[in-house]
């Protein structure tokens, strides 16, 4: 039988009331929280609050960015500035905002593994990867352009759960880096064909 989700509920509450401004009520509601949760719980039931840390953690703040982009965001200046400032604090600058405060704090929980040393590399590409599919598709709906869905398929990094995978096998090191790697992509690129494509919101976020 699984653990109770509870303590997994009351980390992500502490952790949206420490980063000020990003993760407001109307969008991040208990039943947000809730699903994210029980939906990381079922997931893998025989893990403990602790080993599923950083996958929620790191889930939280891609449906942060997510919102930053897709619902505030108005000009792509603004959508380039926080894809650098993110990329910097990812190579080890200090945070500047909330949103890079938050990823700071990711960055430095996973430094704590030995495993992260090895594949910084790969956790920073896929960062980068998320987030210049972010702005593709930020700049396909701010000039009216309907991807085909091939060009959903490509862009699939976007929907952010290879990133949310890649932390969590790097900080539960529950798989080899190459099994990891290559396993990752296919729920990516499915998210991407119902989200992108269709242009529905996450699930568990509101706007």
């Amino acid at each position: 039988m699984g653990r109770p989700a509870g303590p997994r509920r009351r980390h992500l509450d502490r952790t949206s009331t420490i980063y000020s401004g990003l993760f407001p009520a109307a969008a991040f509601d208990a039943e947000c929280y809730n699903a994210l949760t029980l939906t990381m719980a079922f997931r893998a039931p025989w893990a403990s609050a602790g080993r599923l840390k950083v996958v929620n953690r790191a889930a939280l703040w891609v449906m942060a960015v997510d919102r930053l982009v897709n619902h505030t965001a108005t000009t792509r200046e603004q959508v380039d500035r926080l894809v650098r400032e993110c990329l910097s604090v990812a190579d080890g600058a200090v945070p500047r905002s909330a949103a890079t405060r938050f990823l700071a704090d990711l960055r430095d929980e996973l430094a704590t593994v030995r495993e992260f040393g090895e594949l910084r590399r790969v956790w920073r590409g896929q960062l980068a990867r998320m987030l210049a599919g972010l702005a593709r598709a930020w700049a396909w709906r701010d000039t009216d352009v309907v991807p085909t869905l091939e060009r959903c398929l490509d862009n699939a990094d976007s929907r952010g759960s290879c990133f949310v995978d890649v932390s969590h096998w790097i900080y539960a090191a529950t798989a080899g880096p190459g099994r990891a790697w290559r396993s990752c992509g296919t729920s990516a690129r499915w998210s991407s064909v119902t989200c992108t494509c269709l242009g529905t919101s996450p699930p568990t976020a509101r706007t």
